[in-house]
This record gives structure tokens, sequence and C-alpha cells, in this order.
């Protein structure tokens, strides 16, 4: 992707990367470490021309865990 100068990795994850629950300890710490890496290959993907994101579910969610917060940055946007 990098050498074509254009490509796309997708990450899913859950909010068990932001929020930790009782008896979730070894999953939510997984899911965190996910959340960053992705992030990090973003930071160092993304000027050569390859769109890294981290997502879950948002287009058909149960109505009793809707998200609320989901991250877009404008392409310009000094990250």
């Amino acid at each position: 992707m990098v050498e074509a100068g254009e490509g796309v990795i997708i990450a899913t994850g859950n909010t068990s990367a932001v929020r930790g629950k009782p008896r979730f300890a070894g999953f939510a710490s997984t899911k965190a470490a996910q959340r960053i890496l992705a992030e990090a290959i973003a930071r160092e993907l993304g000027p050569k021309g390859v769109h890294v994101a981290y997502v879950w579910h948002v287009a058909h969610q149960d109505r009793s865990a809707w998200s609320f917060n989901v991250e877009i940055r404008p392409f310009a946007e000094a990250w």
C-alpha cells in the first residue's frame, strides 16, 4: 500500500478500548492496545497515502448501546 501510495486499513474494536469494566480486565487491555496501535500506524502511514481507521459497529447499533463519540478528522488537520 505504501509503494502504491494508497490503501485502507480498518481495525474494529469496541468500547472496552476506552473504558474498563469489572471482570473484563484482560479483554479491555487488549482492545485498548489495538486502538493505540492503530493510531500509531495511522500517524506513520497516513502521510504516505494509507488511511488507517479504528471503528466499531455504529450503523445498526441496538438502541441500548448507541455510540455518541465517533472521531472524524479533516484531511488538512495537523494530527
